[in-house]
């Protein structure tokens, strides 16, 4: 059975974004030059007297690629709003509400030292779970279309 048959026609689309910009993008990306420099070994040319090893070298993209992992995971996520409920796709997972399973939902703008300024769309569902999308496009609109009590008038 398709979603459109259990859920109606779509409404909306959110896609995750990566746009914010935030203290540990540039730790990220500084981490990951090093790493290229260290590992091609073109450091030695900027600092002769530098002993760096290809293995720092590794070491610094490793943890340039750690500092990226959840930009692409909240990049990589979809909320895809259909009349009678929603579909919250991510790295992890597919998630499937009905709108009958929504409680609550609320919108929240964050502010973090690391991670930078970004919204946030907390929906509780009537089991108690909280499902908490972060850094989707048009954050405020998407609480607004889910927080609706009757059926989501689809845009044409």
């Amino acid at each position: 059975m398709s979603t459109e048959t259990v859920l109606g026609p779509q409404v909306a689309r959110h896609q995750g974004t990566f746009r914010v910009v935030s203290y540990l993008q540039y730790i990220g990306a500084f981490l990951l030059v090093l790493g290229v420099l260290g590992v091609t070994g073109l450091g030695q040319n900027i600092d002769p007297n530098h002993s760096g090893t290809p293995l720092e070298g590794l070491g610094a993209l490793a943890l340039g690629a750690l500092a990226y992992a959840p930009f692409v995971y909240w990049w990589r996520q979809e909320v895809v709003v259909y009349e009678q409920g929603f579909v919250w796709r991510r790295l992890t997972g597919t998630r499937t509400v009905q709108r009958t399973e929504i409680r609550s939902v609320r919108p929240i703008k964050v502010s973090h030292f690391l991670l930078g300024q970004y919204e946030e769309v907390e929906v509780t569902l009537r089991d108690g779970r909280r499902l908490s999308m972060v850094r989707v496009q048009e954050a405020g609109r998407l609480s607004r279309l889910l927080a609706a009590n009757s059926p989501i008038p689809a845009e044409r």
